[in-house]
């Protein structure tokens, strides 16, 4: 049986995930794909949802250029309820993107990212989302490269889609 070569932060995240085995770090798996998870969204006090739907513009826009459907990016959206204005349809275009909708998430950079890792990505303000929004064309592209798909915390989880 060979072993895995895992970096210090990979060790560390396992480490913490068998100290902490109520709590969800990563999932085990071989197979090149990682969880993208977008905590704090919608903004607070924007009533246009206006920095929340650029992450989303950047995530359709990189779908575009993707023909599976089994691998275009889908994530989970880490959801502050009170940041929600009446008449928002941000949820239902997340919904209809094929996004995922959670409850608020932590934290993970990409350069920890490993099979089954979980990569959360923030919203909240208009910045952070503005921040998110530049960031993920460079992400996703990366994870591309590297022959990782990206999928929602569920997907994850439960077992992967082998949608065609």
């Amino acid at each position: 049986m060979t072993s895995i070569k895992r970096t210090p932060q990979q060790r560390l995240v396992i480490r913490l995930a068998r100290t902490f085995p109520e709590a969800v770090f990563y999932k085990e798996t071989s197979e090149k794909v990682v969880a993208l998870t977008i905590d704090d969204v919608p903004t607070p006090n924007e009533t246009n949802d206006e920095s929340t739907q650029l992450i989303l513009d950047a995530i359709a826009l990189h779908n575009q250029s993707i023909e599976s459907e089994r691998d275009r990016v889908r994530a989970t959206f880490f959801i502050i309820s009170n940041h929600l204005f009446d008449g928002t349809t941000l949820l239902d275009r997340m919904v209809e993107q094929g996004h995922e909708i959670g409850n608020h998430g932590v934290e993970d950079q990409t350069t920890h990212i490993f099979p089954g890792a979980i990569l959360v990505l923030h919203g909240g303000t208009v910045e952070r989302s503005r921040q998110t929004a530049q960031a993920l064309p460079l992400i996703l592209d990366d994870l591309k490269q590297r022959n990782y798909r990206i999928v929602t915390l569920s997907e994850l989880w439960n077992g992967l889609k082998t949608t065609a």
